[in-house]
């Protein structure tokens, strides 16, 4: 018989590639909903992206902010968190980083006064050397000059010091700033954009998945806990064919696979949007020793699985050459989910903290071509679930429910008979550049150009989990089973 293992939990991991055991520590759900980004979450802890140069602490990123631009429009800024329900004091920041400029002009003015002055004590230095006589009135320009290069020195502290802490507001401030939101978000409730066999939805069902898998013998409990599984015999081998089905579908529209990280450090996570102190974001490992779970520190590794932190972690600090571009990749892995407000109430392998997904990643030049792969992504999709005969549609979410990384999002949805109501199995997101001026993700022509953040669409195709657990509630197993 064949039989796979499935946790569906997350207790414990097993690194493939290591080929040992890890153990992580379970956080305990502080009811925050996992897709939503603390937006102030950057006054909250230090920073990973950013790095003062009076901190003995780097890093390996230089964050791209682009304020001269952002700031110009001041009411679309306002506009934008506005939309959001975000609180924040955009004039503060403009007024800040206007301190930031003024300070950066006057240090660079204090620095070419002190080269220009040391430049003149060396000529005269020089100029005695060679003469062997000490000319007269010499010794007192020296000690003049002497004079001024102290009193530069002074003030080059003085407005160093200032500029690091006025420096310091302008990142924090600036890192909390949310994504632009699309102009074709709905700002109210969700707008249903296609509806696919809507007729043939499914009324009455006699029994759910759960129950049919516990029936059918497919499907072991495992003392691990009451959400960790093993799928056996057909449905294990049925995961292996969905799998190979959105794969082969994926590599026919032209995407590569690549094999991704899953594992990050807070970097990488921040950058991606997730509070990285809030354990229902992300699995993180086991906290440094004299240190509790709820401390900060730059070189934590989190445990997040195939999403769209596995992308970033692929091409941070990357500099792609514009004529490769637009790069379409997808990979197919194993995500893990702390208890959240959403999956904690969802039945059966629904609400599975441990999943097989399959994600893609388009990067772009330009914001409108990142428009246009958006689309592709959602038609390429599209295509796909209608393979499976099954009532799905595509919805465009509401500004309230972007994460703060997202410029827009859609979601597949499916319908579940026994819950009587659509559920998410896949999504396309356009993202833009909120990233990669994060990670240093850039492209240019040649090495004489100027580098240019790339955009990002990013795409989970699909849930294998919920699509096993949604075959089975429509009676679809033996189907797929014969014909795949």
């Amino acid at each position: 018989m064949i039989r796979v293992a499935r946790y569906l939990c997350m207790t414990s991991y097993h690194k493939r590639h290591i080929g040992r055991m890890m153990t992580y520590s379970v956080v305990k759900f502080l009811g925050k909903h996992c897709a939503k980004l603390q937006n102030n979450c950057s006054c909250l802890y230090s920073t990973s992206l950013f790095a003062s140069d009076r901190d003995i602490d780097s890093t390996y990123f230089t964050f791209d902010h682009d304020l001269a631009k952002n700031l110009q429009d001041m009411e679309k800024l306002q506009h934008n968190l506005k939309l959001r329900g975000i609180s924040f004091d955009i004039h503060q920041l403009k007024a800040n980083y206007e301190e930031l400029c003024s300070l950066d002009k006057k240090r660079s003015a204090i620095e070419q006064r002190r080269s220009e002055v040391a430049h003149h004590i060396a000529v005269i230095v020089k100029n005695q050397k060679e003469s062997k006589t000490n000319m007269p009135g010499v010794a007192e320009k020296m000690k003049i000059l002497k004079e001024e290069g102290k009193t530069l020195k002074e003030a080059h502290k003085v407005v160093q010091a200032h500029l690091w802490e006025v420096e310091e507001k302008v990142i924090r401030s600036a890192l909390s700033l949310p994504n632009e939101v699309h102009p074709d978000v709905p700002e109210d409730k969700e707008v249903i954009v296609e509806d696919y066999l809507a007729d043939k939805r499914l009324r009455i069902v006699d029994k759910d998945h759960h129950v049919i898998l516990e029936e059918s013998n497919m499907v072991k409990i495992s003392n691990v806990g009451s959400r960790a599984y093993y799928l056996r015999g057909r449905l294990a081998v049925l995961e292996q064919e969905l799998i190979d089905r959105f794969t082969t579908e994926l590599h026919r529209k032209g995407l590569t696979m690549i094999l991704a990280p899953e594992m990050f450090k807070t970097a990488l996570v921040e950058a991606g949007g997730l509070d990285v102190v809030d354990p229902s974001y992300a699995y993180r490992l086991k906290h440094k020793e004299g240190s509790s779970l709820s401390d900060w520190d730059q070189d934590h590794m989190f445990l997040r699985g195939a999403s769209h932190l596995s992308f970033l972690a692929y091409y941070a600090r990357m500099q792609i050459s514009s004529d490769s571009l637009p790069v379409r990749n997808f990979t197919v892995g194993r995500n893990y989910r702390p208890v959240n407000a959403v999956n904690k109430t969802l039945p059966g392998l629904f609400g599975a903290l441990q999943s097989v997904r399959v994600c893609a990643c388009t990067l772009a030049e330009r914001m409108e071509e990142c428009s246009t792969e958006c689309d592709m992504m959602v038609q390429a999709i599209k295509e796909i679930y209608r393979e499976f005969d099954l009532p799905f549609r595509i919805v465009s979410i509401p500004v309230q429910l972007l994460c703060a990384y997202e410029q827009k999002r859609l979601e597949v949805q499916i319908w579940v008979p026994t819950m009587q109501t659509y559920l998410k199995v896949g999504s396309v997101a356009a993202h833009g550049d909120f990233h990669s001026r994060r990670l240093m993700i850039r492209s240019a022509r040649d090495r004489q150009d100027a580098v240019e953040p790339v955009h990002m669409v990013y795409s989970d195709v699909t849930d294998i989990t919920t699509m096993l657990a949604v075959l089975l509630e429509h009676g679809r197993l033996d189907k797929y089973w014969r014909t795949m």
